[in-house]
């Protein structure tokens, strides 16, 4: 469950993406799909790597309880973000994840897989120290296989569903992922 639970919050930036990019009537080439996979998986394996050799070190005993509050903080602040104003777009590839449409930049309407460098790693980025904290508590080491797979999964159901929907003005997606985290990093201190 707690694996489960804490792969979808890791995964939900993607649907958010994948919905903003609906928005614009932007599509996704397979190779940019294979990459919002690849890049988060391995960011993710690597800090949870990182996380787990932490806790094998001396003296490593509270890291546990410290992993779990750094992955609630973690959580509040995503969802603290996302609720704040959204005028303040940011730049380079982390302010690709507010307007992924700039991905797009021959503006063809698709983004292919040399675009979709900057978005993967900006999709790749909170879970560096998602992973550095899940390590800590006992992640196990499927979170980067779902990571993998869920990540071009809910871009793809995100595009499906921004062409759809009309926009809500605010970063819902970001902030239901904050909350998930949230609960996954208080529930590892109450069990902690």
């Amino acid at each position: 469950m707690f694996c489960a639970v804490a792969a979808v919050g890791l995964c939900l930036d993607a649907l958010a993406v994948g919905m903003a990019l609906g928005w614009g009537r932007i599509g996704l080439s397979r190779g940019a799909f294979v990459l919002a996979g690849a890049c988060p998986a391995v960011a993710l394996g690597f800090s949870l790597l990182c996380g787990r050799a932490a806790a094998l070190l001396p003296g490593a005993e509270g890291l546990s309880a410290l992993g779990g509050a750094a992955l609630a903080a973690m959580g509040l602040w995503m969802a603290g973000k996302s609720l704040t104003d959204r005028r303040k777009s940011g730049g380079g590839a982390l302010g690709l994840l507010r307007h992924p449409a700039g991905g797009d930049r021959d503006g063809s309407g698709r983004i292919e897989a040399a675009e979709a460098l900057p978005l993967a790693f900006a999709l790749s980025v909170d879970l560096l120290g998602a992973g550095l904290a899940l390590g800590t508590v006992g992640g196990r080491w499927s979170l980067p296989l779902l990571v993998g797979v869920g990540h071009p999964l809910l871009l793809w159901c995100g595009l499906r569903l921004g062409k759809r929907l009309p926009p809500p003005g605010w970063g819902l997606g970001e902030c239901c992922a904050g909350a998930m985290l949230t609960a996954v990093g208080l529930l590892q201190l109450l069990q902690g």
